[in-house]
């Protein structure tokens, strides 16, 4: 079963200055933290505070690239949790492609296209 979550916001971890996406469920009762690295938080949170860059950043020009063949995301949905780092699953809504890639970039790209992660439970109580 999957739960729909957004992306609430980014915080820093007092401890190690490491950004963190807040991803919470729509209810707003559960909340995921994700540690990420400083460039791929800087990139959702452009996108969260709909700042413009002078130049496309890379989440930028695939999200063209997708528009320009008629694709758009689906859903992201966060699958699992290996050695402290979430995994997500892209689902594209064109010929059922299914693209596999790193959560912070999932969200990235997810935000820009309007999509929003979803995690499993099974991904919950790894936790």
């Amino acid at each position: 079963m999957l739960v729909q979550m957004t992306v609430r916001g980014i915080a820093l971890d007092p401890i190690t200055n490491m950004p963190i996406i807040i991803l919470k469920d729509v209810d707003e009762r559960k909340a995921l933290p994700i540690w990420v690295g400083i460039f791929e938080a800087n990139a959702i949170a452009l996108e969260l505070e709909k700042v413009t860059t002078p130049r496309p950043m890379t989440h930028d020009l695939l999200k063209s690239v997708l528009d320009g063949l008629g694709v758009t995301v689906r859903q992201v949905i966060v699958n699992d949790l290996k050695d402290n780092t979430f995994f997500a699953v892209i689902e594209l809504n064109h010929n059922g492609t299914v693209i596999n890639r790193g959560l912070s970039w999932a969200c990235s790209t997810s935000a820009r296209s309007r999509g929003s992660p979803k995690k499993t439970r099974k991904t919950m109580r790894k936790l």
